[in-house]
């Protein structure tokens, strides 16, 4: 109850704060950095009360773009904080769906689509139906840009829109179909060959030929590695703006590649660590320190407490060496018939920090044997 008291008293604070500034501020519709307005930040924050409260004061703030030619509905369809805000600035300005931002003239229906944001697609189409026709300088369209964001399911519930359903046939500027596209993805992540299976081969396929005479099959199943490799850098380039962080998405994509290298070269500086010490342990347990009984064969030093902790010692680092070894195994094992059926399997790094356990204690247990035997 408080917690719901609290909340209200904020809005309603906000509210009178919002008020002053806009009954004291002669424009509303100064450009803040990059270009932006108030109308960008209340449409990014899902901000609906003070979208509507900059709209009675300056309708075309709509239309007022950023350095990077995004709207405010361009901001709304990226965040999407709220359903809210999209309808406002829909139903003051349907034509905002039109706008195309500076350099790759994509609207908000694709920048929703590429961030897999459907119900926001939903409601750009509810409001304007007749953007769904357009596309970006590639030729793109939404279902091209939902294939883009990498989910499967956003694309398979974008076909579930009527408006966006009948755009699963139409070709960009290379004669590529969306699913043209996936068929490059589904090489590499088996959740896009369900796809083609389920809505592109199970009838008969109506995708028809690229430009360079290849179908959606061919794709697929032929040996095109250079065209494959096209597909799949040409999802990658988001361009500039927010979605260009393709520089950091490059960036996050080296230091995932550094961190595998990393994890790599400790699972096998590992390996040979516990591979040595399980091959020294064995070894022990057969020359035996104080030798061994003539007549018997039992250890001499069988009832001495330093023998005992040496054998239960050794036990150890035998037993927790070869686990790890095994573990190192299992994974490399796994990734590489990952590998083999083209989807990739990340190090696991809780059987990585398990193995290091088992290799550290097997060295110390190792190490004890050491001064044990001096």
């Amino acid at each position: 109850m408080w917690s719901r008291m609290g909340l209200l008293m904020w809005i309603e604070e906000r509210g009178e704060v919002v008020d002053g500034i806009l009954g004291n501020c002669i424009l509303v519709d100064y450009g803040g950095p990059h270009g932006r307005t108030a109308l960008h930040a209340a449409s990014a924050e899902g901000d609906e009360w003070t979208a509507i409260q900059l709209l009675e004061r300056e309708k075309k703030l709509t239309e007022t773009t950023d350095e990077n030619g995004w709207s405010p509905l361009h901001y709304a369809a990226y965040y999407f904080q709220s359903v809210g805000v999209l309808k406002v600035l829909l139903e003051n300005d349907a034509s905002a769906a039109y706008i195309a931002e500076t350099e790759k003239k994509r609207t908000a229906l694709h920048i929703a689509a590429i961030r897999g944001h459907v119900n926001a697609m939903k409601e750009i189409v509810s409001g304007c139906p007749a953007c769904c026709e357009l596309v970006d300088n590639r030729g793109w369209n939404a279902l091209h840009y939902a294939v883009a964001s990498k989910r499967s399911r956003v694309f398979v519930q974008c076909l579930k829109i009527p408006e966006l359903d009948r755009l699963e046939t139409k070709k960009d500027d290379k004669g590529n179909t969306p699913f043209h596209l996936i068929a490059a993805l589904a090489r590499e992540q088996m959740q896009w060959k369900r796809v083609l299976l389920q809505y592109c081969f199970s009838e008969k396929e109506v995708c028809g030929l690229n430009k360079r005479q290849l179908s959606v099959k061919d794709i697929y199943e032929g040996d095109f590695a250079e065209i494959q490799k096209e597909i799949l850098e040409s999802l990658e380039d988001t361009g500039s703006g927010l979605l260009g962080s393709r520089d950091l998405r490059m960036k996050n994509v080296e230091r995932k590649k550094e961190l595998k290298d990393a994890l790599s070269k400790v699972r096998e500086s590992q390996l040979v660590v516990a591979a040595l010490i399980a091959t020294v342990s064995f070894a022990a347990a057969f020359t035996l320190p104080g030798g061994y009984k003539s007549d018997r064969g039992t250890a001499l030093l069988a009832k001495k407490a330093a023998f005992i902790v040496f054998v239960i010692s050794d036990a150890m680092s035998l037993v927790l060496s070869i686990l790890a070894v095994h573990i190192h195994f299992w994974t490399s094992l796994a990734h590489g018939l990952g590998m083999v059926v083209g989807k990739e399997i990340n190090e696991n790094t809780t059987l990585l920090m398990v193995a290091t356990i088992f290799t550290m204690i097997g060295m110390g247990s190792f190490l004890l044997n050491a001064q044990l035997i001096k």
